[in-house]
């Protein structure tokens, strides 16, 4: 199942919409996707669709993701030529996010990243930092920069 935890409202919505799926089900792995987005939604087919707004798993007023998972043990080779994909895809109404994890394992539960192109991160970080200091302008402003 994906990565439930007990009592998360968002795991038993989903139960509704469909059946369970697998892990490393991309069905799966594109619900988990929306949901790792504020305001996500899934884009289904965007495997097979040529067009530029059913592309990525998942996406936001602000994001475009794609997402990517493995079983294999020895983790998941990052290709420029996901990050190249999803950066067309998105820009420039959109920021680019990819989405990389690991299946669940006997004893290690399902792990999850999430990277952003530099200056992206770079900003949500600063408007964190000025959140947590009480300047809510600063962070109004490097909202503005995504």
């Amino acid at each position: 199942m994906l990565n439930r935890r007990e009592g998360d409202p968002e795991d038993r919505r989903l139960d509704r919409r469909g059946p369970p799926h697998a892990e490393s089900d991309w069905r799966g792995q594109e619900a988990k996707a929306a949901r790792a987005l504020p305001g996500g939604k899934g884009t289904p087919g965007s495997g097979c669709s040529r067009r530029k707004e059913r592309k990525g798993d998942a996406v936001s007023p602000l994001f475009r993701l794609e997402a990517k998972t493995t079983a294999d043990e020895a983790g998941i080779r990052v290709e420029w030529g996901w990050l190249a994909k999803i950066t067309a895809e998105a820009l420039p109404e959109r920021r680019p996010v990819f989405m990389f994890g690991r299946d669940p394992v006997e004893g290690r539960p399902r792990e999850d990243w999430i990277a952003f192109q530099a200056a992206t991160a770079r900003a949500l970080m600063r408007m964190a930092d000025a959140l947590r200091s009480g300047d809510v302008d600063a962070a109004l402003a490097q909202a503005e920069l995504l």
